[in-house]
This record gives structure tokens, C-alpha cells and sequence, in this order.
């Protein structure tokens, strides 16, 4: 008798569960007309034009299958200036401004130390695999991953996988530690997979497992070279400006670099891929009621496209080829877990590196080299002659003056003058486009997308400097003479942005679309209420 009540239950169980699958594929529930699984893909240097370049050269299931078949933008704006990577992750994933989410550079100075700090530095966040102490905490502002959070009151499952440490961790949001939230990304020091107190005591067991069958260094056992015959390359090696071959032996590296080389290969996506699928069988997620979400990070930036000035070399290239076979087999794979049709795919990018200066001459687009160290000896200088021995600033970061106010304190002198001298002084620089001082960068007025606009739109006053100063187009920060490679406050600031999958039809969007449009658009196709600092509107008119 009691088996018999027991299947009972059972039966009535899962009638009432296809009762309700029914029902929302039907459409007559609201709350089932949503993905069963979002997986939201950010790629470190993806530009439109380089995958319009290599279009007749890409596989018919990777970039070409997305762009066909789904609604496809491919100049997506951002309303202000470049502070890196993080700040544009945190933007896309709050859909709201640097100023509000407080993300505004990758590091920052600490006034205490001297010393530049994580933006996401926790220090009761202690490390699992890394030696880094990071949380979300610093991140100001709900993301997309924290309304899936409440609305599903913890039930919707989160997996957030990596090949940084910051960027993993904004795309995973707040609230983590719990049971249905899972983040990892490649350690600096070794490539295994790594996290911190703040999202788990422990690493997910699928991480664990890979980081014990040496998954990393079945990877570091391989060169990486062209993928194709060099004939299908336009573009010549950033390691052998002559030729359009290369070749990456990363185990005879200098071990020093060996791992931030090797995160910027093609087989950290690779790997990346690989954890992805093993975390979508190994979490069930996308085949529950609760929608789930699974966020990515993959680049396009290859080993030596730092020293390459932003152009497209043989290592770019065979980048895009090489992600476009892995962004397949990542589709195939989940499409066969979770179902056909069932996964809405949004992939984007962060802001673009700068074009070289060196090549920007070639052509005869003026250009320039801002010397940091250089500008503020150059500064010290003039202060010193102005009020006598002393050491005025405290530190430089970033394109930010720190000015010691102690120092200035103690001579005697105005702070507020000193700070308008310097300001003063810093605009005769060449290649310095604006100088502003912290509280009047705060209270600045501008319209829309001027560059004063702009640059208030990135300015987060906790963190800031004393003087923010911004270069010219064409002109890129670096901090001794001999460097090549630094920052710039004007990048490639459009990026493409592609949804595919779940209801979304084939459409190129031709409206203006905003960074900030994409939370808000995926809070809309997952039902879920807008970030708690939403500045985006949705992208209507791109559903079935």
C-alpha cells in the first residue's frame, strides 16, 4: 500500500512537471517564455571588421552561423573613455556607467601604500590557487547575474569561467557563496583554475578534477603555429615581422612570462571551452524550470599583439580562426545538453586596443608617445622651483596625479592653488587633450557623447586621483622612453554585438545600440527586473 501511494506521487509529480513544460512553451505562462540557460560571451579584442576580413576564410558553424542566423549590431558604442577592461566587463554586465558601478580602471593607486591595487582588491578574500585577493564588493551597482539571483531566489544556477581574475569575477556579481554559483578562472602563476574565499570555500569539483589531470599542462605541452598553410594569413608575425609563420614553444619560456603568454593563445579558449561544457553536464545547467547562466571570457588578443600597435598580425588571425572552431563545438555541445533553441547566446567585446603610434605616422595621422615618467619629473621640477625643495606628488597612475597633501600642508601653501597650478601646467603637454582636477571633473557639465561628457561618465571620485589628465588621438601612455606599448584614452571605443539562439531571428541591427543595452536587453529576454543602475533601454524587434 505505501508503494503504491509512494508511485502515485511520483506520477502526479511529473504530470504536473510536463503540465507545466507544456504550458510554457505554449506561451500561456509568462514566466516559462524565457531561455532555459543564457550564456553570455565576452572576447577580449573581437572586432567587427577583423571577422568581416577573415569572413570567407571561418567555418560555416562558428562566427558566420551566429551572425546569419541572429540579430547581429556591429557598432555598439560606449559613452566614455577607455580605463580597461574591467570597467567595460562591469558596464556590460550592470548596464550602467564607470561612475556608477565604480569600476573605473583595472588597478588603481592605494594614497596609503603608494601602491597600485586591484580594483577588486578584497583583503579578507583569500585565495584557493592564486595568491590574489579579489571579491565583487567593489562593484557598485546589481549586475544581470544578481537579479537572475533574486529573481529565482537562489534556484537559478551561475557558472562563471575565465581567463582573468577580475573579469571572471565582475561577470560573476555579488552574493556568491552560494551553493548554485560557481567561478574560476587560469591562475597567473601555474594556469590551473583558481578562486577566492569570497565566491566558495572550495573549488568546484569539475575544476578540481581538471587541475589533477594537469589539464593545463597537457596545453603547455604544445607550440603553438598557424593552424592553416601561411597562405591564408594577410598579415605577417608579430614574432617574425617578415614571415607569416610563428611558433610558441611556451615550456622553453622564460617561466616568469610563460603563463600570461600562454593566456593570451589560442588554447586558453580552448580550455576555457572545454570547462565550460564540463560545467554545463556537471551542473545540470539549462534542464529546470529556473533559467541558469553561464558566463565566458575568450580573447582574440594574441601573445604579441601588445607590441603589434593594435593591427591584425598572423597570431590575431589564426586567433579568430582557431575561437570560431571552439565557438562551434561550444554551440553543438550545449545545443545537444540543453536542447536546440532552448540557450540564448550574447557575445560582445571590451573597448579595442589603440593603433600604434609608429603606424598612425606611416600614414601621416598625427600620433605621439606620452612619457610618464618623464612628464612628472618635468613637473616635480617646476614645483620645486615654484615653492623650494619638496616632494609635491605622491604617486602617478594611470594617467592620474596624486598630489601629497600633507607635504603641501606643511609648507604652508594652498592645496587648491597647487592643484590648479598643476592642472595648468599638465595641459601644455603635447598630446594631453584635457586636464581636470578631481572636483571639477565631478561637478563638469556635457552633452551626451562629448568628450567631456565622456570622460565625467568614467571618473569615480573614492579612487581617483587629484588630476586626471586625457591624450590626444593617436597618442598612448607609456612609462619610460624605450617602452612601446602602453595605454591611450581613445581606443576602438565600437565593438560588435551578436545574439543567437533562444526566439532571437535573423536581423541586422541598424539602430544606434548603447554598452549599456545589453543588461537591460537580457534582463528583459530572462523576464528578470533591470540592473538597480540601469542606464540601457532593451533591443526590441530582434525576437521570433
Amino acid at each position: 500500500m505505501r508503494l503504491r501511494n509512494i508511485a502515485s506521487a511520483l506520477i502526479v509529480a511529473l504530470c504536473v512537471n510536463a503540465s507545466a513544460q507544456t504550458t510554457s512553451k505554449n506561451g500561456n505562462d509568462p514566466i516559462g517564455d524565457r531561455p532555459k540557460m543564457v550564456v553570455n560571451i565576452v572576447v577580449d579584442g573581437l572586432r567587427a571588421d577583423y571577422i568581416e576580413q577573415l569572413w570567407d576564410d571561418l567555418s560555416d558553424g562558428g562566427f558566420r552561423k551566429v551572425i546569419i542566423n541572429g540579430a547581429y549590431a556591429r557598432s555598439v558604442g560606449f559613452p566614455y573613455l577607455n580605463v580597461g577592461r574591467a570597467a567595460d566587463y562591469a558596464t556590460i554586465f550592470t548596464g550602467t556607467l564607470p561612475t556608477t558601478h565604480g569600476i573605473c580602471a583595472d588597478s588603481y593607486l592605494d594614497r596609503a601604500t603608494r601602491k597600485p591595487l586591484s580594483c577588486l582588491h578584497d583583503e579578507k578574500s583569500n585565495g584557493i590557487g592564486t595568491d590574489k585577493k579579489i571579491s565583487s564588493k567593489e562593484l557598485l551597482a546589481s549586475t544581470i547575474t544578481d537579479e537572475l539571483r533574486l529573481n529565482t531566489r537562489g534556484k537559478g544556477k551561475i557558472v562563471s569561467i575565465g581567463i582573468d581574475a577580475e573579469q571572471t569575477a565582475i561577470m560573476a556579481g555579488h552574493s556568491s557563496s552560494t551553493l548554485n554559483n560557481k567561478t574560476v578562472w587560469l591562475s597567473d602563476a601555474d594556469g590551473k583554475w583558481a578562486t577566492t574565499s569570497y565566491f566558495s570555500q572550495l573549488l568546484p569539483f569539475w575544476a578540481v578534477r581538471a587541475n589533477g589531470e594537469n589539464q593545463i599542462g597537457n596545453y603547455l605541452d604544445r607550440n603553438w603555429s598557424n593552424l592553416f598553410s601561411v597562405a591564408y594569413y594577410k598579415e605577417h608575425s608579430a614574432q617574425k615581422p617578415s614571415s607569416n609563420f610563428f611558433s610558441y614553444d611556451f615550456m622553453n619560456m622564460d617561466p616568469a612570462i610563460r603563463i600570461r603568454k600562454f593566456k593570451h593563445s589560442p588554447y586558453a579558449n580552448t580550455i576555457v571551452k572545454e570547462m565550460a561544457v564540463q560545467a554545463v553536464k556537471d551542473e545540470y545547467l539549462g534542464v529546470d524550470l529556473e533559467p541558469d547562466m553561464l558566463n565566458l571570457q575568450f580573447t582574440v588578443r594574441g601573445a604579441e599583439q601588445a607590441t603589434a600597435g593594435g593591427q591584425m598580425t598572423a597570431e590575431v588571425q589564426d586567433m579568430y580562426y582557431r575561437l570560431d572552431l571552439d565557438l562551434n563545438d561550444l554551440i553543438n555541445d550545449i545545443d545537444e545538453l540543453c536542447g536546440t533553441d532552448e540557450v540564448l547566446y550574447v557575445i560582445t567585446a571590451p573597448q579595442e586596443e589603440y593603433v600604434s603610434p609608429e603606424r598612425l605616422k606611416a600614414y601621416g595621422i598625427p600620433s605621439g608617445y606620452f612619457v610618464s615618467d618623464r612628464s612628472m619629473s618635468l613637473l616635480s621640477t617646476y614645483l620645486m622651483a615654484k615653492f623650494g625643495q619638496g616632494d609635491f606628488i605622491a604617486g602617478y597612475y594611470h594617467r592620474q596625479i596624486f598630489l601629497d597633501k600633507m607635504e603641501i600642508e606643511q609648507k604652508g601653501l594652498d592645496f587648491d592653488s597647487v592643484a590648479n597650478m598643476v592642472t595648468a601646467f599638465m595641459r601644455r603637454f603635447e598630446g594631453v587633450s584635457m586636464a581636470f582636477r578631481a572636483e571639477d571633473l565631478e561637478t563638469a557639465s556635457g552633452y551626451n557623447n562629448t568628450e567631456v561628457a565622456k570622460a565625467k561618465n568614467t571618473f569615480c571620485f573614492s579612487k581617483s586621483g587629484d588630476i586626471i589628465i586625457y591624450l590626444q588621438p593617436g597618442w598612448v601612455e607609456v612609462e619610460r622612453e624605450e617602452e612601446k606599448a602602453g595605454l591611450s584614452s581613445r581606443v576602438n571605443a565600437y565593438v560588435p554585438l551578436i545574439m543567437y539562439g533562444w526566439n532571437i531571428k535573423s536581423k541586422k541591427i541598424k539602430e544606434p545600440v548603447s554598452i549599456l543595452d545589453i543588461a537591460s536587453t537580457v534582463a528583459d529576454v530572462m523576464l528578470l527586473p533591470m540592473t538597480n543602475g540601469n542606464g540601457g533601454k532593451p533591443i526590441y524587434d530582434i525576437y521570433k
